[in-house]
């Protein structure tokens, strides 16, 4: 019978292997055991956190037209920080009492360093009009949306929103959620409608009215009084903040002591500013909590702690009241999993059958738990390239598991097909490795020309798929596909003559798919 030669020493790290089934066999061990380590440890987010490098510059300028707002907000924060190092772009939006300017840094140019830089150059901008309150500079950070809560009953529109605030601050302390927004309710306003006829009357002007309210509605710090315990710090505070208060500033003390009140001039309302808005959840008023996470998203647990917290405060409600979760994150991040693992079962189930049908049993048990290796060390060195699961790097799972299994059905076949020509179970390897390595090549590459053009994306979009899907797919495949060519694929001889252990590593690094062992008797 022809038997293609194969060199006694057996070469490369494959040939190590087939002389060393112990480190094969701790190396399959380490897999594993990393790999069920790492799970739990992994980020569980429904989309990749995207690299931001953004700066906001917001400033109030309350009454202000949005020309107004351009020309003494926007411009000369423009102008006061173009200079600046870092920076890649500027935009600024003027709106009716309010001045934003984004400022987007260059990529790889230290964020937090281009902060304090724009917090500085406008913190001495002396030219702002004297009525705009004062700039708030802020390294803009993306959260991720865990889900929304909302809080509907037929109450009024105090009761829901105190309610709503109560309920905000408890959810915010829960674990697994970092932020939590109330979206919907209207802000607080205390509006001041003053009489042109008591104006008259009481010989006063409007502007009279202004001062007097800024005068009078502020705290002022006095000082402090020194004494043998310690300081202490004196303060006047009379700001304003209830109808009550306002009514009380005093306009005029005539001579006789005789005092002309706010309240007597003007009709104060304290209630919610004057815009239109509706909000309605199965027809009642509501309000929303927007539950979000910064760092070390696991929307698994998230959406466990909320669902539990919903439940725990849905009996101490006010009558009329209730609470409902939905847009919960883990839905579809689980139906992913799901569709995963269904896949993987449904993979390993055929790579059995066929490898029953045509090969040895023994065979197809130890390339189905190869595969089932593979993926486990993905997950073991996943942590280390900062790639969590999300749906991006699932979907890439989901297209390398084909790649997966067709490679351990060929690895499987080339060497069953060497060892019936005659060869032995380590030459074997050798042979089906090099016969099998070109198809499996062409085939990955096919994958990674598609993948690897995430990592030229530009904007936000290109931070969000760089590295996720080209390094599960390079890493499950080339290292779970074809370097089983190059590192795998060991029968390795047992240290007695009447036994030997048939061992295929199928990868090394990120997969390792251990084809691990036919045990053959003879003489």
């Amino acid at each position: 019978m022809d038997v293609n030669p194969v060199v006694a020493e057996k070469p490369g790290l494959l040939g190590w292997f087939i002389t060393n089934p112990i480190a094969a066999n701790l190396f399959m061990a380490v897999l594993v055991v990393g790999g069920l380590y790492s799970i739990p440890g992994l980020d569980k987010q429904f989309f990749p956190t995207p690299v931001i490098d953004r700066v906001s510059i917001t400033m109030p300028f309350l009454g202000a037209s949005p020309k107004e707002v351009e020309e003494q907000i926007c411009v000369r924060i423009e102008e006061a920080i173009h200079d600046l190092d870092g920076i890649k772009e500027i935009r600024s939006t003027a709106s009716d009492g309010m001045g934003q300017v984004v400022v987007e840094a260059l990529p790889g140019y230290p964020t937090q360093r281009l902060t304090n830089d724009i917090k500085t150059r406008v913190d001495a901008i002396t030219t702002f009009p004297t009525d705009a309150e004062r700039p708030v500079v802020t390294e803009l950070v993306y959260r991720h949306l865990l889900g929304i809560v909302e809080l509907a009953g037929d109450l009024d529109e105090w009761e829901l929103k105190e309610l709503g605030e109560s309920l905000r601050d408890d959810l915010a302390r829960q674990p697994w959620i970092s932020v939590v927004d109330l979206v919907a309710p209207r802000r607080y306003e205390v509006s001041i409608n003053v009489s042109e006829l008591d104006l008259r009357r009481h010989k006063l002007s409007f502007d009279d009215v202004v001062r007097a309210i800024q005068s009078a509605s502020l705290n002022l710090p006095a000082g402090a009084i020194k004494g043998g315990d310690g300081d202490i710090r004196v303060q006047t505070r009379g700001q304003a903040y209830y109808r009550e208060d306002f009514e009380k500033i005093t306009l005029i003390t005539a001579r006789d002591g005789t005092q002309i009140h706010l309240g007597e001039v003007a009709t104060i309302e304290d209630g919610f500013e004057d815009i239109d808005t509706i909000s309605r959840f199965d027809g009642m008023p509501d309000h929303g909590l927007y539950a979000y996470v910064t760092t070390n998203p696991d929307v698994v647990q998230s959406s466990r702690v909320i669902t539990e917290w919903v439940g725990a405060q849905t009996p101490d409600l006010p009558e009329g009241a209730s609470l409902s979760f939905w847009r919960d994150a883990a839905v579809p991040f689980k139906d992913r999993v799901e569709t995963l693992l269904k896949n993987g079962l449904g993979g390993l189930t055929l790579v059995f059958l066929v490898l029953v049908l045509f090969l040895r049993p023994v065979v197809a048990v130890w390339v189905s738990i190869g595969i089932a290796v593979a993926f486990l060390g993905t997950f073991f060195l996943l942590p280390y390239t900062g790639v969590g699961l999300n749906m991006i790097s699932l979907f890439a799972f989901l297209l390398v598991l084909g790649i997966v299994v067709d490679d351990a059905i060929i690895v499987g076949e080339s060497i069953h097909t060497a060892q019936c020509r005659g060869l032995s179970s380590g030459d074997a390897a050798l042979v089906g490795r090099a016969r099998g390595g070109k198809a499996r090549s062409v085939c990955g590459h096919q994958y990674h020309g598609v993948f690897c053009t995430n990592d030229v994306h530009a904007g936000r979009v290109g931070t969000c798929c760089e590295g996720h899907p080209y390094c599960c797919v390079t890493r499950t495949d080339l290292l779970s596909g074809r370097m089983p060519a190059y590192f795998a694929g060991p029968l390795v001889k047992n240290r007695t003559r009447k036994a030997g252990y048939e061992a295929t590593i199928e990868a090394i690094g990120v997969v390792a798919p251990c084809l691990r062992r036919r045990v053959t008797v003879g003489r």
